[in-house]
């Protein structure tokens, strides 16, 4: 699967690989999921093209936070999430694109960002 972090991809459940990672990373109490970083909205954020991106699963969220969020029905993306006078904006971690308004009854936030691994093999696709 991959994340968009662009203007937004769609959300299925459908598993397409299975990754390993050490165990200590993870509270064995909680739940995971990870996609592939699509896109270059969070550059600033250390999250970059062909990234695996681990969310601890959630519903809750806290204003601040990086996570994996439901801009409608079956629309998900990579953003930092700010609540300003109640209204929600997912915004990009880089300056080349702009915030996403969302309407409150769009909005669902699917999980919080965990971890990122970075990849930084030197013949990545262009």
């Amino acid at each position: 699967e991959l994340i968009s972090c662009g203007k937004g991809g769609f959300v299925d459940d459908n598993i397409i690989d299975y990754v390993s990672l050490p165990a200590e990373m993870f509270n064995k109490h909680k739940e995971y999921f990870a996609q592939y970083a699509h896109g270059d909205s969070m550059i600033n954020a250390n999250i970059h093209e062909g990234d695996l991106v681990i969310f601890e699963k959630c519903s809750d969220f806290v204003n601040g936070m990086i996570g994996c969020f439901c801009i409608d029905e079956n629309k998900a993306t990579c953003k930092r999430l700010s609540i300003t006078d109640g209204q929600i904006i997912l915004l990009p971690e880089n300056p080349s694109y702009v915030p996403i308004l969302v309407p409150i009854e769009a909005f669902k936030c699917v999980g919080k960002l965990a971890f990122v691994v970075n990849d930084r093999r030197e013949e990545k696709d262009k």
